[in-house]
């Protein structure tokens, strides 16, 4: 596979009619704003799309945006920073039900400045977050749809190993293992 390597000293915006894959090999860097939309402008009413990212972003701030039909959202980058948010439909818009996965995450400088947001805004969403137990990263997951409009899931699967969740209010912690050389 060849690489592609995408730089821009202020903004990229990359919008897709259906669906966009960034392979391992691609990285896509902005100083400050990188924008990922699928299903863009909406031409298929009722079909969802895709998004896969497995390369390198980095920018102070991502977004992701699916349109107001069901779309996927897999993310599992080889390298992440600044703020990334995923956003399943058009503010104000009733929506699709949207899926989000985050897989394999990896251990980023400072998870204080490294966040993940997920909001799938309309319709009955469903969040996965599959952690490594090995890397820090914060994840924030609300979902800003009209309380009538569906129901909303979260799933946080652990490890093989044994695993240490806290959880609290509107809080979850997998706690990482003092004793390893992981961080």
């Amino acid at each position: 596979r060849a690489s592609v390597s995408v730089r821009a000293g202020k903004n990229i915006t990359l919008a897709a009619g259906y669906d966009i894959l960034v392979s391992a090999s691609a990285s896509l860097t902005a100083d400050d704003q990188l924008t990922l939309a699928i299903d863009h402008a909406d031409q298929d009413v009722g079909d969802g799309a895709r998004i896969d990212i497995y390369g390198d972003l980095s920018a102070t701030n991502t977004v992701i945006q699916g349109s107001q039909d069901a779309d996927t959202f897999f993310y599992s980058p080889e390298s992440m920073s600044g703020t990334v948010t995923f956003l399943g439909d058009l503010a104000q818009q009733a929506g699709g039900d949207d899926i989000f996965e985050l897989d394999a995450l990896p251990t980023v400088e400072d998870p204080e400045e490294s966040t993940i947001k997920l909001d799938g805004l309309g319709g009955s969403d469903l969040y996965t977050v599959n952690v490594t137990g090995s890397s820090d990263y914060r994840v924030i997951v609300s979902d800003s749809g009209l309380s009538n409009e569906g129901a909303d899931r979260l799933t946080i699967n652990g490890t093989e190993d044994d695993n240490t969740f806290l959880r609290r209010a509107n809080f979850v912690s997998h706690n990482q293992d003092s004793d390893s050389t992981a961080y």
